[in-house]
């Protein structure tokens, strides 16, 4: 058993080597990874007068390594906004201001709960966060993707 001391918090861990080597690949995604990838999502959903916002907590829980043994990398959030546009832009355009709808994507288990404001000329899609969680339960609507 060992013993990694990351964020300031202490974590035991039986095989000690495979855990360093997990934190050491793991890259923190940074503002400007951010500001790409939601450029990215806005590029996709712009023909649908959507435009993807993601919040503080979206960016914190995508950089949390504790999430999961897999951490969400930028690949794979590009193809869950390419998944959600494929299959469930247009189920998103049309949702009522103010609805509150989990995405959930059953080939990457990330579960992402959102919110559809009306703004100025588009409506925002709020990412509110994201998890990897084969068994998410939620009281929302379900859009699966």
């Amino acid at each position: 058993m060992g013993v990694v001391k990351f964020d300031g918090e202490e974590r035991y861990y039986i095989n000690l080597e495979m855990k360093l080597k997990h934190i050491k690949l793991f890259e923190e995604l940074d503002e400007r990874d951010f500001t790409e990838l939601e450029e990215f999502a806005d590029e996709l959903f712009s023909e649908l007068k959507l435009d993807i916002v993601f919040t503080n907590h979206f960016k914190d829980r995508v950089n949390d390594w504790r999430e999961s043994r897999r951490p969400i990398t930028f690949e794979e959030l590009e193809d869950f906004f390419l998944r959600a546009y494929k299959r469930a832009g247009k189920v998103i355009s049309k949702l009522p201001h103010n609805k509150e709808v989990v995405l959930k994507d059953h080939w990457s288990r990330l579960n992402s709960p959102i919110i559809v404001k009306d703004g100025v000329g588009d409506r925002d899609v709020i990412m509110q966060t994201i998890m990897r969680n084969r068994n998410f339960g939620t009281s929302d609507d379900v859009i699966n993707i």
